[in-house]
């Protein structure tokens, strides 16, 4: 029997196993139905997301993980009108590092992406881990 992937990006809820009749309830609030896809023969299996990269920052957290990123990386740390976000409630590591990343573009991006993939194991360009 084929497995199916499901995965809430933002409360990091997976599940990998037979299909779900009406898909997979995540632990968000309000909780999210998340579709399955087909994760069975043939198919490149994707790793789930490390513990870091899902573990969840508070606010004033993800403010200094934000500063420090964005030094190590060379990104202008832009507050959130320009990244289209609201940062008034908790995040994933993830959330805030694709977030950070998304308005990079060019060279900036290839070495940003190297630097993500060497400290967290995860590429931002197909934000699986590596």
């Amino acid at each position: 029997m084929p497995d199916y992937r499901y995965q809430c990006l933002d409360c990091g809820t997976t599940y990998i196993g037979p299909q779900l009749d009406g898909g997979m309830t995540c632990g968000c609030v309000p909780a999210k139905s998340i579709r399955g896809t087909f994760y069975g023969v043939g198919v490149t299996h994707v790793k789930p997301l490390s513990d870091e990269l899902l573990e969840s920052l508070s606010v004033s957290e993800a403010g200094k993980v934000r500063s420090a990123l964005c030094l190590e990386w060379g990104i202008p740390n832009k507050s959130h009108a320009f990244h289209g976000s609201n940062f008034s409630s908790n995040q994933t590591l993830v959330n805030l590092i694709n977030n950070i990343v998304e308005p990079v573009r060019g060279g900036l991006l290839i070495t940003v992406r190297q630097k993500v993939r060497q400290k967290y194991g995860y590429d931002i360009e197909t934000q699986m881990m590596a």
